[in-house]
């Protein structure tokens, strides 16, 4: 099993690395000294892990032996959430709390003081959990489900052992566990829904997973991109599918959101999802208006997976890197970084869709 050397592998690496470096160099910054000598060398290891894995003629783990390293993951995860407390003072699971509480007392729910930036079929999604008081799991969840991705998606062990060491190696994951964020299970379940979409196209099994398209669609406004090219990718042949498809999901968001907007219209537009998310990807309309045509082209253009990930992951990763500008250009790069004047989280959107758009060549032995 060998590495292929395209530009698609090399593009993925290369931005992967960029995200984990604005993050190590934020953290350091933060929490340590000498924040530039960390960071470079947190490349140079990197980079030289990856290429031994690269460079070996026989992975030492068997594919068999990958899917028992993932069970032994979730189960240092879900240890690691279990028995250490919450770092830092990141409002997300406060919010989602928060949320719910001011939804049982009868209050409008998005005039929380905590700002809940999501949609209303999150905070849905979440309820059982809420009520069992298990929101501490989600990043395990999420973490859950990726690695079954990689191990769907990979069918070699190579492929997992370069992917997973890249994302184990990342500071996205100890930030997820250590801030219980939601953010990466958000996304990972959308890719989770679709790849079963790719293989239940009929009956029952794909009006429930058109049904939750549309629920995981009614959590955030930018799951909007992988949302249109995986669904022209999957049933760009069958267009009667293709629309009814996402009529089911359009009637889901609306289903979600719409009693919100009749709840209180003017605090849904000031306080609510779009407000916040507003401000978060302070993107002009024009702007977001050609990330969804690019999208839609990207969704007829792709011809496999890993072009839809690559593809999803480039336009994800340039939609945050475009939003912190305004903040960039107003107080500069080093105060925006350290400071926390931006929501660099947010480049957790990418994250899992580059990590799965590698490509590799040969058979498993």
């Amino acid at each position: 099993m060998s590495f292929k050397n395209s530009i698609g592998n090399f593009t993925a690496f290369i931005l992967i690395l960029f995200i984990n470096l604005l993050l190590v160099l934020k953290y350091s910054y933060a929490y340590l000294s000498y924040p530039f000598l960390i960071t470079l060398l947190y490349l140079i290891l990197v980079i030289g892990h990856q290429a031994m894995i690269v460079r070996q003629q026989k992975c030492h783990l068997s594919y068999k032996g990958v899917f028992y390293f993932y069970i032994a993951v979730t189960i240092l995860s879900l240890f690691y959430v279990l028995f250490f407390p919450r770092y830092g003072q990141i409002n997300r699971l406060p919010a989602i709390e928060d949320w719910w509480r001011l939804f049982e007392n009868g209050l409008f729910p998005y005039n929380s003081r905590l700002a809940p930036s999501s949609f209303p079929g999150l905070f849905f999604m979440l309820y059982p959990l809420y009520k069992l008081n298990l929101l501490d799991l989600l990043p395990v969840i999420g973490i859950a489900i990726f690695l079954f991705l990689l191990y769907r998606f990979y069918t070699h062990e190579k492929p997992n052992v370069f992917s997973s060491s890249l994302f184990l190696s990342s500071p996205f994951f100890f930030y997820s566990l250590a801030v219980r964020s939601e953010l990466f299970f958000n996304t990972v379940l959308l890719i989770l829904i679709f790849y079963l979409l790719g293989k239940k196209q009929n009956g029952t099994a794909f009006y429930s997973l058109s049904f939750l398209a549309g629920w995981t669609l009614a959590t955030r406004s930018i799951l909007i991109v992988p949302f249109i090219v995986f669904s022209l990718f999957i049933f760009r042949e069958d267009l009667k599918k293709l629309l009814v498809f996402w009529g089911i999901s359009a009637m889901t968001f609306l289903f979600f959101l719409l009693p919100f907007y009749f709840w209180d219209e003017r605090n849904f537009w000031l306080h609510g999802p779009f407000a916040i998310q507003l401000k978060l990807f302070p993107l002009p309309f024009w702007v977001s208006l050609s990330l969804i045509v690019i999208s839609f082209y990207i969704g007829w253009a792709v011809s496999s997976w890993r072009e839809a990930f690559l593809s999803i992951g480039v336009l994800l990763l340039f939609i945050s890197l475009v939003s912190y500008l305004p903040t960039i250009f107003k107080v500069g790069f080093y105060t925006a970084l350290v400071h926390d004047k931006m929501e660099f989280s947010y480049l957790i959107f990418s994250f899992p869709f580059l990590l799965l758009a590698f490509e590799f060549a040969e058979k498993r032995t």
